[in-house]
């Protein structure tokens, strides 16, 4: 070898690692399962849901880092401990503690959260120009600023569960396409067929809640096949109607109160959808990332307008909320 000659540096030794996991318990999980390991550039050798066995071929440092997420994600060696028990909460939390602190395996949801926030903004900008003509329609500032975060937290969070679901669009299983399809499906048309409806009434509620509920539903349930489409377009028919229904029959009897409690379960439905996915198919994928700021905070501020102007302008079936 001359002076000077570059040598590449020799690629760290793979062995053959065998594990038992507890928690391991379905095919859903050995897929889990299998994508961490590939992840982190290591090969499945055999995964067995019934016998809790992995064995891998994989360097000294990349099992290290397959333990931990799969530790993270419920999945322990024997002698490790016992497996957490599933639907535990602190799991939750501690998956939103490390999209607020922003950890690199959570890099797209972090920049959605911000985007989320950063379009909340924008949109409370824009009712601020536009408030007293808010104001003037329904004669109660309450009402008013009510009305204004309902439609803020409404085209929000459809324009969030569309932009992370759109991530996984080419690694959506059939399973994880009909939940996706049915969660954004549902909880956007539910929360915009309640608003218009007590506004516009009955017809109009409905078809304005089917309109977004079925879009975004049909549109996100497709990438896994036919059955995730069907989901969304269900969910859409169903939440758009059953949304306007709802504040109709409660016009009389708190449906401020009630839109706040709807908000907040439409929005703890989202974050459920996005830790599920978490859990089932990892972090948002980078590369199914597509737009910035602007397209997210074009979205939402388009949505929000539509809304706004069909409660304010679009037909009246006499009932007004208040």
């Amino acid at each position: 070898m001359t002076e000077g000659e570059n040598t590449a540096p020799e690629a760290p030794e793979r062995k053959r690692y065998e594990m038992n996991l507890s928690g391991m318990t379905c095919g859903s999980c050995e897929k889990l399962i299998e994508r961490v390991v590939t992840h982190h550039g290591a090969g499945v050798v055999e995964i067995d849901a019934n016998k809790g066995l992995l064995k891998i071929d994989a360097s000294e440092g990349q099992v290290a880092e397959i333990k931990g997420e799969l530790a993270q994600k419920g999945f322990k060696e024997a002698g490790q401990g016992e497996a957490e028990e599933r639907g535990d909460p602190r799991r939750m939390l501690a998956y939103l503690g490390s999209i607020v602190a922003g950890e690199p395996h959570v890099e797209v949801e972090n920049r959605l959260m911000n985007y989320a926030l950063g379009a909340s903004v924008v949109l409370v900008l824009g009712g601020v120009f536009s408030f007293q003509t808010i104001l003037d329609a329904f004669d109660s500032t309450l009402t008013a600023l009510s009305v204004l975060f309902f439609v803020i937290v409404s085209s929000v969070t459809a324009v969030y569960a569309f932009a992370h679901m759109s991530t996984y669009r080419k690694w959506m299983s059939c399973a994880n396409g009909m939940m996706v399809g049915m969660t954004t499906g549902m909880a956007s048309g539910y929360m915009v067929g309640a608003l218009i409806g007590a506004t516009n009434g009955m017809f109009i509620g409905s078809v304005a809640g089917m309109a977004v509920g079925i879009g975004i539903g049909l549109a996100l349930g497709r990438y896994s096949g036919i059955m995730g489409a069907m989901e969304g377009l269900m969910a859409g028919l169903m939440s758009g109607t059953m949304g306007a229904m709802t504040t109709i029959m409660m016009i009389n009897d708190n449906v401020i109160a009630f839109m706040y409690i709807l908000s907040g379960i439409c929005l703890a439905m989202v974050f459920a959808l996005s830790y599920m996915m978490f859990r089932e198919a990892g972090p948002a994928p980078r590369a199914g990332f597509v737009g910035g700021f602007p397209r997210f905070a074009g979205m939402s501020l388009a949505l929000g307008a539509a809304i706004m102007i069909i409660m304010l302008y679009g037909p009246k079936s006499g009932i007004v909320l208040g």
